[in-house]
């Protein structure tokens, strides 16, 4: 009864630091969204340098946390979406090109976050095969 007893609070306190580290990727996963978004080319070349190093570096390290294929491009797929839809911004006005633009501006946006998600998923692919044993 004893050993059952500590195998049962042992599933608790994995499953307690299981949630913690999903606490701690996820307000990693915010900031790194909202650096990444104001670094735009505009701002200034070096902060936008600086700001990309920070928000991409801190993308791939919560994205090599995670195991699944789908759990890693979905994260990656959401962050990307809301960092170009910042950035792009400034196409999503109808002043001159109508309300025909929110269409083109969200079809650019789906477009170039699966072409990210895909190359990031290669790169992943081949990080995993070089340079891990697992």
């Amino acid at each position: 009864m004893k050993n059952l007893m500590t195998t049962t609070s042992d599933s608790y306190r994995s499953q307690d630091k299981s949630v913690r580290r999903l606490a701690q990727l996820f307000f990693l996963l915010l900031p790194s969204i909202f650096i990444t978004a104001i670094g735009q080319p505009d701002r200034g070349s070096l902060f936008s340098l600086l700001s990309y190093c920070v928000g991409y570096l801190s993308i791939f390290f919560i994205l090599l946390q995670f195991r699944l294929l789908i759990v890693r491009f979905i994260i990656g797929f959401f962050w990307m979406m809301f960092v170009q839809l910042s950035q792009l911004n400034w196409l999503a006005t109808t002043t001159y090109h109508g309300t025909g633009i929110l269409i083109v501006y969200a079809v650019l946006v789906l477009l170039v976050e699966i072409a990210v998600e895909l190359l990031n998923e290669v790169m992943h692919r081949s990080y995993y095969r070089y340079c891990c044993c697992c």
